[in-house]
C-alpha cells in the first residue's frame, strides 16, 4: 500500500487504488567520494469515480477500504467526481515535505521504504473522465530510508581519499547512518561540491631584505584563491507528528564549513595549510615551506532558491616576512647649495595573519587566537619601519641611511634633514619620505640640531675723545698709547627631542632639572670637549685669561639648550716682542701645550658651574 503522511497531520492518507511505482536510481558522486543517491519515482495510477482514496469530497483521512465500499454518487456526476479527486490529488502531491511510505497490504504494517518526494509533474491522461481517469505523478527523491530513519547504503554520504593525499577535509569512509548522524559527521547533506585552488604570481609586491639594506629579494609573492561550492539537499524529518525541514542551502553551508574547510581551517596558523599548499603547487611553482598565508579574505555567496553556497578564500602568500616594502630614491644638487641630497620615498604594507572571521582585523591593537596575540597589519608595518630606520633614530647603521649612502659618493649625514611619515592603521599601510644630505654631522650626538658661533675681538688702539665747543670737524681724537684686550665669545645652541628625553638620573631633584644636557653623559663630555677646542686657552703664548660669568639656559619642555661663554685674555710677548709666536718654541715657565688641556679637566664637575673651570693662568 502507498501511505502518505502530510506535514503536521496526525493521521495518514492512503492512495487507492494503489498506483504502480517505478524508481530510477542516480548515484551522486565525484572523484573524492559519494554523496548518496537521487531517485526519480513515478506513480502510475487510476482514479475511480465511486471508489478509492482520496474521496470526492477532498483530502479526507481514510483507513484501508474494502473492495466493496463505494461512494454514493449519481451517474451523471461521474465526471464531476473525477475532477474533485484530481484536485485532491494535486493538493496532496504538491505539499512541501510530504512523506511517502510503502507498506505491505495489511492494516498497520511497518513501512518497508520511506521517502520524501518533491513533485516534478502530475499528468492526467486525456479522456471523457467517465468512471476512471489515469494519472502519472513524477517525484524527485533525495534518499530512501527505513522506518527508523536509517538511510539505505546507496544513499549514505562518504568516501575515502588517496592514502598519499594530504587534504583538509573530514570526508571519511562511508557508513550506513541516519540523516542526523550524517549531519553530525559531515555538517550537512549535499548532492555535490567543488574545491578549486588557483595560484597567481603577484608581480606588484616583493620583499626587501632584513639583512642587506640594498638588496631587494627576488622571491615572488603569490595570490592564492580557493573556490568552494556545494549543492545542498533539502531534507525532511518527521518526529512526534511534526515535520522539520532542513533547507538545501543550510545543508550546503554546514557541509563546506565542517567537511571541506575543516574544524581548524579558520585558524591563522593553519591557513593556508602548508601540506595542502605543497600538494597543489609541487612540480609547478615549487613553493617552499618558508611561505606563509596573509591577508585572509573570505566571501560567501548563498543561493537559497537554488540550494547552493559558494565560499571563496584568498590569501597573499609571502616568504618569511609579515610586511612588504617598496621605495624609490632621487638625487638632488644645485649651484645655490654646497650640499647633495638624497630623497627616499617608501611604502610599507603590513600583512595580517589573522583569519577572515576575526573581529579585530585593522588598527593597532593585537587580536588573539586561542589566547595567543597576533599582530595586525599595521603593527607588522610598524615593526618593518622600526627595522629599516633603527626605531626612528636612524644613524649610520640604519637601513634607510645605507640605501641613501649607496647612491652618492659624498658622505651623508646619518640624521635626515627632513622626515615625513603617514600611516593608515585600518589598511595597515605606512609611508615615509626622508631626505639625507652631506651637511656636517652634529658634534653633539644626541642633538636634533645644533648651532655654534665663535666671536673674536682683537686688540685695538686706545684713544680719547675730546669734545670742543663749536669745532666744526667734531671732537679731537687723542692717542693715549696702549692697546685693548683680546676677547672671545662662544655660543652653543642645541635642540633635543623633547618627546624622548631619556637621560634621567636618580635623585631628589626634579626630572626637569636633572634632564639638563650638561649633567648627563655622553652630552656632558661632548660639550666639555667642544668648549676646550673653542676656548682661547688653545691660543699660543697665553699669559692671562679671565672668564666672564657663563650663561646657561635649558627649556626641558621645548628641548632647547644654550651655553654662552666669554673670555678676555693676554698673550705674552715672544722673543721678538711682537706677541706672535709658536708656544712650542717660547713657552711660559712651567707651561706647555700638553698640560693646557688640563685646565678643563674639571669642567662641569660641579653644579652650578664654577668659573674656575673655564679659566686659565691668572
Amino acid at each position: 500500500m502507498l501511505q502518505i503522511q502530510l506535514p503536521n497531520e496526525a493521521s495518514p492518507i492512503y492512495i487507492r487504488p494503489v498506483p504502480l511505482i517505478s524508481m530510477q536510481h542516480n548515484a551522486l558522486r565525484n572523484e573524492i567520494g559519494t554523496f548518496g543517491s537521487e531517485y526519480t519515482v513515478t506513480f502510475v495510477g487510476t482514479l475511480i469515480d465511486n471508489r478509492g482514496s482520496p474521496t470526492s469530497i477532498g483530502n479526507t483521512p481514510l483507513t484501508f477500504e474494502t473492495a466493496d465500499e463505494k461512494e454514493d454518487i449519481v451517474d451523471k456526476d461521474s465526471a464531476h467526481t473525477i475532477f474533485e479527486k484530481q484536485a485532491a490529488l494535486r493538493d496532496i502531491f504538491s505539499t512541501d515535505g510530504i512523506k511517502f511510505s510503502i507498506t505491505d497490504a495489511e492494516d498497520g504494517a511497518t513501512p518497508d521504504t520511506v521517502f520524501y518526494g518533491k513533485l516534478q509533474s502530475l499528468d492526467f491522461e486525456e479522456g471523457i473522465y467517465i468512471n476512471t481517469c489515469r494519472y502519472t505523478a513524477v517525484f524527485t527523491v533525495t534518499n530512501l530510508e527505513d522506518d527508523a530513519g536509517i538511510f539505505f547504503e546507496s544513499d549514505t554520504m562518504g568516501g575515502s581519499t588517496e592514502a598519499d593525499q594530504s587534504d583538509n577535509t573530514s570526508f571519511s569512509n562511508r557508513q550506513i547512518l541516519s540523516a542526523a548522524q550524517q549531519r553530525a559527521e559531515y555538517g550537512g547533506l549535499v548532492e555535490n561540491f567543488t574545491d578549486q585552488w588557483s595560484f597567481e604570481v603577484n608581480e606588484d609586491q616583493g620583499v626587501t631584505s632584513d639583512s642587506d639594506p640594498n638588496k631587494i629579494e627576488s622571491s615572488r609573492s603569490y595570490i592564492i584563491t580557493r573556490n568552494m561550492t556545494a549543492q545542498g539537499r533539502t531534507y525532511f524529518e518527521t518526529s512526534g507528528g511534526q515535520t522539520k525541514k532542513f533547507p538545501a542551502w543550510k545543508e550546503a553551508k554546514e557541509f563546506l564549513i565542517k567537511s571541506i574547510i575543516g574544524e581548524t581551517g579558520d585558524s591563522p596558523e593553519n591557513y593556508p595549510d602548508r601540506a595542502l599548499t605543497n600538494f597543489f603547487a609541487v612540480g609547478s611553482l615549487n613553493i617552499s615551506e618558508d611561505y606563509g598565508g596573509y591577508n585572509h579574505v573570505r566571501t560567501e555567496s548563498i543561493d537559497k532558491t537554488g540550494g547552493s553556497v559558494t565560499i571563496t578564500d584568498t590569501w597573499l602568500l609571502s616568504k618569511g616576512v609579515a610586511a612588504t616594502e617598496s621605495y624609490n630614491m632621487s638625487i638632488n644638487s644645485d649651484t645655490g647649495s654646497p650640499f647633495v641630497s638624497v630623497n627616499i620615498n617608501g611604502t610599507i604594507q603590513g600583512l595580517s595573519s589573522l583569519s577572515a572571521k576575526s573581529e579585530a582585523y585593522g588598527g593597532n591593537e593585537a587580536a588573539e587566537n586561542n589566547g595567543n596575540p597576533i599582530a595586525t597589519a599595521f603593527q607588522n608595518a610598524q615593526q618593518k619601519y622600526y627595522k629599516v630606520t633603527n626605531r626612528g633614530r636612524f644613524g649610520i647603521n640604519s637601513f634607510v641611511y645605507k640605501r641613501a649612502q649607496s647612491v652618492v659618493e659624498p658622505t651623508l649625514n646619518p640624521q635626515p634633514l627632513d622626515i615625513s611619515i603617514a600611516q593608515n592603521k585600518f589598511t595597515g599601510e605606512l609611508t615615509y619620505s626622508l631626505t639625507f644630505d652631506n651637511r656636517p654631522r652634529n658634534i653633539i650626538s644626541e642633538a636634533v640640531s645644533e648651532s655654534i658661533s665663535v666671536n673674536d675681538t682683537y686688540p685695538g688702539d686706545l684713544y680719547a675723545l675730546i669734545p670742543v665747543i663749536g669745532r666744526p670737524t667734531g671732537p679731537i681724537l687723542q692717542y693715549i698709547g696702549g692697546r685693548t684686550e683680546y676677547k672671545r665669545d662662544i655660543t652653543i645652541e642645541l635642540l633635543f627631542d623633547y618627546t624622548d628625553i631619556d637621560y634621567r638620573t636618580n635623585g631628589t631633584r626634579s626630572e626637569l632639572l636633572l634632564s639638563k644636557p650638561t649633567i648627563n653623559e655622553p652630552i656632558r663630555s661632548q660639550i666639555n670637549k667642544l668648549v676646550q677646542e673653542l676656548s682661547p686657552l688653545t691660543e699660543p703664548l697665553i699669559r692671562k685669561c679671565f672668564l666672564n660669568p657663563p650663561q646657561e639656559s635649558w627649556s626641558p619642555r621645548e628641548g632647547r639648550y644654550s651655553l654662552s661663554l666669554s673670555w678676555v685674555y693676554e698673550l705674552a710677548p715672544d722673543k721678538d716682542g711682537t706677541g706672535i709666536a709658536n708656544a712650542d718654541t717660547n713657552p711660559l715657565p712651567g707651561q706647555d701645550n700638553n698640560n693646557q688641556q688640563g685646565f678643563f679637566s674639571s669642567l662641569f664637575n660641579a653644579f652650578p658651574l664654577s668659573p674656575e673651570a673655564f679659566t686659565g693662568p691668572q
